[in-house]
């Protein structure tokens, strides 16, 4: 497993709170351009889990964590496609 560090918790946090794409734009700025899966599946655990404590902490809507849950989903199932090639 891939641990991310203090300063990109707190990015991904960020971007869950305020940022239109928050999956896209926490790929491109934790994992980077052609990260390997271990890190590109620790984004997305990581902003899965912020938008959950966020939306428990009425910082985003349930319409809000709706929409980053389906982002995610559209990653993984990408994830899987590149894995099945």
């Amino acid at each position: 497993m891939v641990a991310l560090g203090r300063d990109e918790l707190e990015l991904i946090e960020q971007l869950v709170r305020h940022g239109r794409t928050v999956v896209s734009s926490a790929l491109l700025a934790v994992a980077g351009i052609g990260a390997g899966d271990p890190r590109r599946n620790a984004v997305l655990i990581e902003v899965g889990n912020a938008a959950s404590t966020a939306r428990a902490q009425g910082m985003i809507s349930p319409e809000r964590r709706a929409q980053i849950a389906r982002h995610l989903g559209r990653a993984l199932e990408e994830r899987e496609r590149r894995i099945a090639a």
